[in-house]
């Protein structure tokens, strides 16, 4: 069998390929990482039913154990696909500059897909409080709904979460600085 034969992409006649000597495992025909069977897609769709299953049996009143096993198998078969996807780029150097690209794009489609998913919900949740319809009496909240006290736990929230990231904040820049003191104490 001729490299024109294996590699028709490229667009090179075996001649052409018998003379500029490349061999059969010098050319990577593509630039992109063909993923390798794995076990781990099916564990993980297997591991997220035991979980599901376990949590509606126990709130449903039945024994938590079918709910344990499925998060422990969840967790391990994350941490298994990862170490997987780690040995593949580092060990094996199946991670490209173009894998990587297209690792990063996936990463910032998922992040964009997140923010429109939560505007959504606030969408709608201002869209029915500012303009209330008439199948809710046309008041907000409905009927029957008692609103938190906005000083009271919602309050709280706000203030943890704001003291969380002014917390994280202060350590990054004390770790850009070199501050390892004051990185102790942020």
């Amino acid at each position: 069998m001729t490299n024109a034969m294996l590699y028709p992409q490229l667009g090179f006649s075996g001649s052409q390929l018998q003379q500029s000597g490349i061999s059969k495992g010098s050319v990577q025909p593509f630039p992109y990482h063909m993923v390798s069977p794995s076990p781990w897609p099916i564990l993980i769709s297997f591991s997220l039913l035991f979980l599901t299953i376990g949590t509606v049996s126990w709130m449903q009143g039945y024994d938590s154990t079918t709910m344990r096993l499925g998060f422990t198998l969840t967790l391990w078969t994350m941490l298994q696909w990862f170490l997987d996807v780690e040995n593949e780029g580092n060990l094996e150097g199946n991670h490209t500059k173009k894998v990587g690209n297209g690792i990063f794009t996936g990463f910032c489609l998922f992040v964009i897909s997140e923010v429109f998913f939560f505007l959504a919900f606030f969408w709608a949740f201002f869209h029915l409080s500012l303009v209330p319809s008439i199948e809710i009496g046309g008041v907000w909240p409905p009927q029957g709904i008692i609103p938190l006290n906005a000083l009271a736990i919602p309050l709280l929230n706000t203030v943890l979460l704001l003291s969380s990231g002014v917390s994280v904040t202060e350590f990054h820049h004390a770790l850009i600085n070199g501050d390892k003191l004051k990185g102790m104490y942020s």
